[in-house]
């Protein structure tokens, strides 16, 4: 090897502490040179109003809170990767911090805070977070807690590149002050905010509404639904005709529900729901299932149970389907709230607990017959719950010949009742109820 090879390999050998590779890549130049296609555009406010809006809907709105609830039951934790020495007054801290992200006199839990990120994340496609800051020992700024902030509040300077506040452009925040939880877009104008599920879906929550208000209009006679039909003759006077319609008027507004349709010199046919109507309600269900689409919730998990339909499966087995989506969202907002602790020095890391997706009764049915036929034994099974193993419990059973599992090599020699370890195990338990019972025999006696 040459002199040459030898000093390119020591210095390759060199890893950088802080990596920061946007500054010499290709596409830097470009932006620099072409500074305003990297102008990002910024969400007009009037877009907020919209999804608040959308966030009315029934199954929009069910589907976000599947996701707050869903990660609200699985838990927190703080966690140290690649590292077994544990900082416990580090984890403590952190733990409490988003226990309490507002502090102890403040109202907000865990919970509150937690539904209002994930419902800004999930229903405008950003949520920002402030991190709180104050300064403690050695002129040191401590991260000391954290509190939403609406999103239609911030927008993106690009003079300074930073987030600040639409109404006040003074007041910015530093990339330790603040969280951003997002989706990132794909294009270069807007790539600073996040993609939001609304945008794809809007043609659907829109149609659904429309569907929604043509029923109704039925339902409160303004369209034509008429439940029976009046002929009169053609030779019936104009007058008596017009006594009938008073005669019919008042007693619509006694009880409108679908009316009565009279004519004079008429036919009317087939009265009640037309094609059309139909049509209505299929669409109705169109756009739900694409709300839920977009979404990725399972149908039994917002509340719909349909056979052989988009709701067909047993609510586990749709459980577990959500998991992988579930575990992708998530990985979004820990990133996120992890680049916030590492900016602030902290070494530990928020993580959701794994969703539990597991039948318990099922697992309880399986390892009852696998005890029963001597392919598990009693220890096996304590362990997959973290309970302690017990003395007798290494030999896998076998109830059907009263002893343990036949030797693989020869099935047919089965040790008697008493030559195995569990036997004796139960000799010894049954001697050590035998002293017990003599001595408070012999206690009982004496007194």
């Amino acid at each position: 090897m040459s002199i040459f090879d030898k000093i390119k390999n020591t210095i390759s050998s060199y890893l950088p502490g802080n990596r920061n590779p946007n500054w010499y890549s290709p596409y830097s130049q470009f932006i620099s040179q072409y500074g305003w296609a990297s102008r990002a555009a910024n969400k007009p406010q009037g877009d907020f109003d919209v999804y608040y809006e959308a966030i009315k809907n029934v199954y929009v709105f069910r589907c976000i809170q599947v996701e707050i609830d869903t990660l609200l039951g699985t838990g927190f934790q703080i966690n140290k990767l690649n590292d077994e020495s544990v900082n416990i007054a580090r984890t403590n801290y952190l733990t409490n911090l988003f226990n309490n992200p507002e502090g102890w006199k403040s109202e907000i839990t865990y919970a509150m805070f937690h539904s209002q990120y994930i419902r800004s994340f999930e229903g405008t496609g950003d949520a920002f977070i402030e991190a709180n800051h104050e300064e403690l020992f050695n002129n040191e700024n401590v991260l000391t807690g954290f509190r939403h902030i609406p999103p239609e509040l911030l927008t993106w300077y690009t003079d300074t590149e930073q987030w600040g506040y639409r109404t006040n452009p003074e007041i910015r925040y530093e990339p330790s002050e603040l969280i951003h939880i997002h989706e990132p877009n794909i294009m270069l104008r807007g790539s600073k905010w996040g993609m939001c599920k609304i945008d794809n879906i809007a043609l659907a929550i829109a149609l659904l509404l429309e569907s929604m208000k043509h029923n109704k209009n039925i339902m409160d006679n303004d369209g034509l639904d008429p439940h029976a039909v009046i002929s009169y003759p053609i030779e019936m006077s104009d007058t008596s005709f017009m006594n009938e319609m008073n005669r019919l008027s008042l007693s619509a507004k006694e009880k409108r529900n679908g009316g009565t349709l009279a004519l004079k010199g008429g036919t009317f046919t087939s009265p009640g729901n037309i094609a059309k109507d139909m049509d209505w309600t299929s669409l109705m269900t169109l756009c739900r299932d694409m709300i839920i689409i977009g979404y990725g919730v399972p149908p039994a998990m917002v509340g719909i149970i349909e056979t052989a339909n988009l709701g067909s499966g047993s609510g586990d087995s749709q459980k577990r389907t959500y998991k992988d989506t579930l575990s992708g969202r998530a990985s979004i907002i820990e990133g996120a709230f992890n680049k916030a602790l590492g900016h602030n020095g902290f070494e530990e890391v928020f993580q959701f607990n794994e969703l539990d997706t597991e039948d318990k009764k099922n697992r309880a049915e399986i390892e009852n017959i696998r005890l029963q036929n001597g392919s598990l034994s009693i220890n096996e099974v304590r362990s997959g719950y973290g309970e302690e193993p017990v003395a007798w419990g290494n030999v896998p059973m076998n109830y059907m010949n009263y002893g343990v599992t036949p030797n693989i090599l020869n099935p047919t020699n089965v040790e008697p009742l008493g030559s195995t370890e569990i036997d004796k195990a139960l000799q010894t338990v049954q001697a050590y109820k035998s002293q017990l019972y003599s001595s408070d025999l012999i206690n009982y006696k004496e007194w």
